[in-house]
Order: C-alpha cells, then sequence, then structure tokens
C-alpha cells in the first residue's frame, strides 16, 4: 500500500476489520484453485497470503498467476466516482509528468507521447468517428494539442480533467474498451488490472531508456490478461 497521495485516499475508505475480512477472502479463494507453493530453496511451503509487488508498477508471474483471485481482493470503492468513460470510448491517461514535476521529470525519464505520437501510433489504428477520451489531473488546456491531434484524426474527443486522484483511477477503471497510458504509471497499470478494458496499451518511451535501463516484461497466462 502507497503512503503518498493518492493512494492514502483510496484507502481510507477501509477499515482494519475490512482488511481482515480480505486477507481471509484472498486466502480462501487461492486455497480453492491453487495447491501450496512449495520453496526448493527453503524445503518448505510458502505461507499464504504471501503478497508481493514491485511497487505496483508492474505485472509479474504472481500478479498472473494470482488475477482472478486479486480481481476479488482489490475492491475499489465506487462512491468516489464522478464520471465514467462511455462502453463505446477510449480512453488515454495523459500524466503529464513535466507539468506535475518541471525541475525533475526529465532526469526521471518520465517522457510521455507527444500529441503526435499518441494520435499516430499508439491510437493510430483507431477509425474516424470512434471516441476518445483524455483523462488528465491537470487543467485541460494542457491537453488541447492532444484534443486537436486526435480530432485532425476525425475522432471524436473529450476532456476529463480536474478530479482528485480516486476520481481519475474510477473513471479508468470504468473503461470497457482500450485505455492506454504510460507504463510506469500505477494508476495506468492497475486500472487495467483490476478493471475490464479489452486492452490496455502500456508504452515506453524509447528516450526514457537512458535512465531505466531495463523494462521488466512477463508474458501472461491468465486468460484475462494474454491477449
Amino acid at each position: 500500500v502507497g503512503v503518498a497521495p493518492p493512494f492514502n485516499e483510496i484507502n481510507k475508505f477501509y477499515d482494519e476489520e475490512n482488511i481482515a475480512i480480505g486477507l481471509q477472502s484472498f486466502v480462501s479463494e487461492v486455497s480453492k484453485h491453487h495447491a501450496l507453493m512449495y520453496n526448493s530453496a527453503s524445503k518448505r511451503n510458502v505461507s499464504l497470503p504471501f503478497l508481493f509487488s514491485g511497487q505496483f508498477q508492474r505485472i509479474d508471474y504472481l500478479a498472473d498467476h494470482f488475477y482472478q483471485e486479486s480481481k476479488q481482493f482489490f475492491r475499489f470503492d465506487e462512491s468516489c466516482c464522478k464520471v465514467k468513460a462511455d462502453p463505446d470510448e477510449n480512453v488515454f491517461h495523459y500524466r503529464n509528468f513535466k507539468k506535475e514535476m518541471p525541475k525533475r521529470w526529465n532526469s526521471y525519464g518520465f517522457h510521455e507521447a507527444d500529441p503526435q505520437q499518441a494520435a499516430n501510433s499508439i491510437f493510430g489504428h483507431l477509425k474516424e468517428g470512434d471516441k476518445v477520451a483524455i483523462v488528465t489531473r491537470f487543467g485541460g488546456e494542457t491537453a488541447q494539442p492532444y484534443v486537436d491531434a486526435f480530432e485532425a484524426k476525425g475522432l471524436k474527443v473529450r476532456v476529463v480533467d480536474g478530479q482528485d486522484g480516486p476520481a481519475d483511477f474510477c473513471f479508468l477503471m470504468s473503461a470497457q474498451k482500450e485505455i492506454a497510458g504510460l507504463s510506469i504509471s500505477t494508476y495506468l497499470t492497475w486500472a487495467g488490472y483490476l478493471g475490464n478494458a479489452t486492452r490496455v496499451i502500456s508504452y515506453t518511451m524509447a528516450s526514457s531508456m537512458s535512465v531505466h535501463k531495463v523494462v521488466e516484461l512477463h508474458n501472461c497466462t491468465s486468460p484475462g490478461l494474454k491477449g
């Protein structure tokens, strides 16, 4: 569980009793579908629940193997939702690190697709008349170049901005078509993992590789993740 906003905003809806109930439900679900995990190094079974995350930023073997149980375990309180994506709407998450951390975004390698790359590469397969919602935590004017690029391709565009963190996460999770965004964004990764989008496009810019030396990949086997 993260300690910095907006994760503490999301977690404040749950108390210790609910967390205990949730952990027990996770153990129960796992025992129904999986054999005990054996650690050959220690020569003993691994106790469950055994939860591990690389800062909630990657989909690894455990996230893949326990996908269905995790979707039951991590439940999002929809009372903090303000607006949801339309069923026929694709969603582009514009985190805008350059605006959020103007002094550090470049040195951290937080490079995002520019408007032309977003329109012609990431969503280049969309057809004229398709719908795109741009989700950004900053004012809609910062997203205007993306609006112009998408509209130039004949797409129908709207901007969802001015929300708090949980509301943005809710919007991403509500997408039923495609969602796209930067791979280092925990919002994008976990909204794609827990949501019901038919496709998740998680991208990394080549210019970021001088900072992020390795991009970890995992070939998912769960029916809900592969494809």
